[in-house]
């Protein structure tokens, strides 16, 4: 790494769900999960310099984006607090992932800030260290520490690499839907117990990943689709619109609003793209990535 005073940039990918499932209630107040997650190649791009001064300042590209209310500035002041370090730092952020869609855009942000103070305040922090702290931001922020595809347990925290799936065309579609406050908080409060399953379909799915035998339509699944429309309204709407256009499925991303559909070739992802975008609805088409090292 050599000096503190370098310049260089880390990537934040977008990830989906390829399963979602809540098993139980916890003790805790969380919710026991089983889910597959799954990096993307759409990512946002978070630039770091050193600064003279004792603290971390931010820019960004998206005026949307508040950084005092995102997870960024509260993993720059947990690294100072756990450190101590005294040392100062500019961030600047490539916003393409758009805020609250299900995307874990903040929290691949957050996991991307810990590992760029990490190097070029020369910390020396572990990836175990890493991990520590990314668990303590988000249940889902320690995932962006792995990438790839991954099996997580728990409330979230727990991770298991899996092998990567061939890269795959992913057409992100994004509905203009109102979005409620505390959304993820809104989607559980409207999950009921029959809702709740016992991860025997995440099991299979991550039985047919290590077996290299691909991802197919029927194999993904998310709890909050039973929800959704109750907390979306019209989402329902654009998912039958998807489908009309000639996907073979239409899901959503995390806690959405974002749906997200998997084509077989690049070809047919490209014409479901026109599609939907000569219909005026908004759409990104991108692909799953295998895990990248990060430092």
């Amino acid at each position: 790494m050599g000096t503190d005073r370098a310049e260089f940039s880390i990537s934040a990918p977008a990830k989906v769900n390829l399963t979602l499932e809540v098993l139980s209630d916890r003790p805790d107040g969380f919710h026991e999960l089983r889910s597959i997650l799954q990096s993307l190649a759409f990512c946002d791009t978070l630039t770091f310099r050193s600064d003279a001064s004792a603290h971390v300042s931010f820019d960004a590209d998206s005026g949307e984006f508040d950084w005092r209310r995102s997870l960024v500035s509260k993993a720059a002041e947990l690294l100072y607090h756990t450190t101590g370090c005294t040392k100062g730092a500019r961030i600047s952020i490539k916003k393409r992932i758009p805020l609250s869609s299900g995307l874990g855009g903040d929290s691949s942000c957050a996991l991307a800030v810990l590992l760029g103070l990490n190097r070029l305040w020369q910390l020396g922090l572990s990836r175990p260290d890493i991990h520590n702290l990314a668990a303590s931001l988000g249940s889902d922020v320690p995932y962006f520490l792995y990438r790839g595809t991954a099996l997580v347990s728990g409330k979230g925290e727990i991770m298991t690499p899996l092998p990567g799936i061939r890269p795959t065309p992913v057409l992100l579609i994004f509905p203009k839907v109102e979005v409620p406050e505390r959304k993820t908080a809104s989607l559980y409060a409207a999950l009921s117990r029959s809702d709740y399953t016992d991860g025997s379909a995440t099991d299979a799915l991550s039985v047919r990943i290590k077996n290299h035998e691909g991802v197919r339509a029927a194999d993904i699944v998310n709890v909050f689709e039973n929800v959704a429309p109750a907390c979306y309204r019209g989402i329902g709407e654009y998912m039958k619109r998807v489908r009309e256009a000639g996907a073979d499925a239409v899901h959503l991303c995390g806690a959405g609003p974002t749906l997200f559909s998997m084509a077989e070739t690049r070809l047919e992802a490209e014409a479901l793209l026109k599609k939907l975008s000569d219909c005026g609805i908004r759409c990104i088409l991108t692909e799953t990535a295998t895990s990248s090292p990060v430092e």
